[in-house]
């Protein structure tokens, strides 16, 4: 009963180890830890309702491209800090003009420090700088191409993933400047954008493009040449019937000469055994 007592008393003091390590080491974070969590204004994800922004979501770009038709007047962001304790506010998505537009997304931290995401909006509108060409390397696009249109789906089968694409953007303006994100393609959907700038006027162009990456697979099989050299020379062999008669009456006398050494073997145990049984009898 004491034993008993003493063990129980033991796994209680062991459980109130163990809890009160697990307390300390829970409150146990530095002021600088703290600090940083009070001061983490960064999103967790970036969105708009019913279209894609380019280049894909990272909290540490804070700036992001989108072209719109130009009957939308308004736009759905949406977004989701890191931090709970963390505020976002949106402004500039709504009385969208005929033009630029920007979206500003501005987080607040806990302690009130701020970061501003930023959406560049460019509507459908003919400012007179559009491309004239637009060719993609191993890319089909679903439409023919033209000027004046700013969005594209297209198709595309690679050989293995990760494949930069080679893109020849001509723009009707020689002094443009042309600037390609997103243009190296993985396995899945990928948002091509390709904005030409001409002094304040910009045209942004994009392009969906399915991937498929057809991975071949290789099966290693170590080719032994001698094998290979062995079943030719089998075959050779078989078709020359002399050869093969040789070989068929060596194999006879060899499995005969085998026969007969094992019979001798066993003739000569049996005179052995029965020598020995002589011997005994005699010695009785």
């Amino acid at each position: 009963m004491k034993r008993n007592r003493t063990i129980l008393t033991i796994i209680t003091l062991l459980l109130l180890i163990f809890i009160g390590t697990n307390s300390v080491y829970a409150t146990s974070k530095t002021k600088a830890e703290i600090n940083e969590e009070r001061s983490n204004n960064y999103l967790e994800s970036l969105s708009v309702e019913g279209y894609d922004i380019t280049p894909e979501f990272n909290k540490f770009n804070q700036t992001y491209y989108l072209t719109i038709p130009s009957s939308v007047k308004a736009l759905n962001v949406v977004a989701k800090c890191e931090r709970e304790e963390a505020k976002y506010r949106v402004s500039g998505n709504t009385n969208l003009a005929n033009n630029e537009n920007t979206i500003n997304v501005v987080v607040t931290s806990q302690n009130r420090l701020t970061r501003t995401y930023k959406i560049m909006v460019t509507k459908e509108i003919d400012n007179g700088l559009k491309l004239n060409s637009l060719d993609i390397e191993g890319v089909k696009l679903l439409h023919e191409f033209t000027g004046d249109n700013h969005n594209y789906k297209g198709t595309a089968t690679f050989s293995k993933d990760e494949t930069e694409l080679k893109i020849n953007a001509v723009s009707n303006i020689p002094e443009a400047s042309i600037e390609i994100l997103g243009n190296k393609v993985v396995q899945g959907n990928n948002l091509i954008t390709i904005i030409l700038r001409n002094g304040n006027k910009t045209s942004v162009y994009q392009i969906d493009i399915d991937v498929t990456v057809e991975k071949t697979i290789t099966t290693e099989i170590k080719n032994n040449s001698f094998i290979e050299n062995a079943k030719n020379k089998v075959a050779e062999f078989m078709k020359d019937e002399n050869k093969l008669m040789s070989v068929l009456i060596a194999a006879a006398v060899v499995l005969l000469l085998l026969v007969i050494i094992l019979i001798t073997k066993i003739s000569k145990g049996k005179r052995v055994n029965k020598n020995k049984e002589n011997l005994k009898k005699r010695a009785k």
